[in-house]
């Protein structure tokens, strides 16, 4: 009767803790890739390649900087949800001091498990 009690007591254990292993809640991703995307303001149609990016300000927890690529592209992969602001410039006199400088702005909110797409117009 005690070995029955036992073996009975042991198939319910081993039972629960597969039971367990099946049943838990798997992890939801928490990476989150932000997509900026230069463009001109009075082409939308046109990138602006090697563009500067910056997302996040200064004196926050979060500031990231870059340069867009060939396409007018600039991503970063995050870890945790936000809302950043984003600005791009291009500075477009190579000599002299630097008053044709164009950007623009905006916000960008992360959400986790997500690819964000954020376009930034310049002018």
């Amino acid at each position: 009767m005690k070995i029955l009690v036992i073996k009975s007591i042991f198939l319910l254990v081993v039972a629960s803790f597969i039971i367990l292993l099946a049943t838990q809640c798997k992890k939801k991703p928490t990476e989150i890739t932000a997509i900026v995307t230069v463009k001109y303001q009075n082409d939308t149609n046109m990138v602006v390649p090697f563009a500067d990016v910056v997302i996040g300000e200064t004196g926050q927890d979060v500031m990231v900087q870059g340069k867009a690529d060939a396409l007018g592209q600039y991503s970063h992969v995050f870890k945790l949800e936000a809302i950043l602001k984003v600005w791009a410039g291009k500075d477009t006199n190579t000599t002299g001091p630097s008053a044709d400088n164009l950007d623009g702005t905006g916000v960008i909110r992360l959400k986790p498990g997500e690819t964000v797409y954020k376009t930034i117009f310049i002018r």
